[in-house]
């Protein structure tokens, strides 16, 4: 379900100008190659959507608000907070914009297994058992 965002409850801007929304999603412990999202958008007069301040994913015109466009961000996700700005310029009232999110995915960061303290251990006491036992064979001395 989506609804049409707009300055006012009425649709009205009131003044002429570029109008900005965001959205933050935060990819902390995942990986941002992997992320993505998309789905739908329109705007009442010219909107824009942009990820991180990049160039716009997707820009419509004033003619395109009858209709959703589909979208997709799937590049430009960086570790930690990311933005998604949504712009409409408002050449005139009523100005609104709607986004419907179809699906959002991005795979968690998997941190590398440790090898346990007592695996050191072990590998020590083997290398020096091997060292007392090739001493012993030289030596010829009997424990």
């Amino acid at each position: 379900m989506a609804a049409w965002v707009s300055p006012r409850s009425n649709g009205s801007a009131g003044t002429n100008g570029v109008y900005t929304y965001d959205l933050n999603v935060d990819l902390t412990g995942f990986n941002p190659a992997t992320a993505s999202i998309s789905g739908n958008f329109s705007s009442d007069n010219e909107g824009s959507i942009y990820l991180n301040s990049n160039s716009p994913v997707v820009t419509l015109n004033t003619a395109d608000f009858g209709s959703m466009h589909v979208f997709t961000l799937n590049s430009g996700f960086v570790s930690g907070v990311n933005t998604i700005h949504v712009t409409v310029n408002n050449a005139g009232d009523p100005t609104a914009f709607v986004v419907q999110f179809g699906s959002a995915t991005a795979t968690p960061n998997v941190p590398g297994v440790p090898v346990p303290p007592s695996i050191w251990l072990t590998i020590a006491g083997l290398t020096c058992a091997g060292f007392c036992l090739g001493y012993r064979q030289r030596s010829g001395l009997s424990f």
